[in-house]
């Protein structure tokens, strides 16, 4: 007799629906606000001041811009059952 986990099909499509919409939360934005200025504009040397207040305006701005980032997915995902993920087409 197999689990409960292993019959429930909408159990596995919503942790595999999870995992894409990290992957390409990660991905994405990680890609263009990380990689790119870290690798072209030489962010790689920027050191973090936390006694200055424009790097801890910085940090807020950036903290508050996650936040917002992953409560959009969560939402998305959670009521659309869409993922960031371009190259999936959503069949009806």
């Amino acid at each position: 007799m197999g689990s409960r986990l292993d019959s429930n099909p909408s159990f596995w499509s919503s942790v595999f629906l999870a995992f894409r919409s990290l992957l390409w939360a990660v991905l994405l934005p990680g890609f263009i606000v990380g990689y790119v200025p870290w690798r072209f504009f030489g962010l790689g040397q920027l050191r973090v001041n936390l006694l200055s207040l424009q790097h801890l305006v910085g940090l807020f701005c950036i903290v508050v811009g996650i936040a917002l980032l992953a409560s959009c997915i969560w939402e998305f995902a959670r009521s659309g059952r869409g993922t960031l993920d371009l190259w999936t087409h959503r069949g009806n």
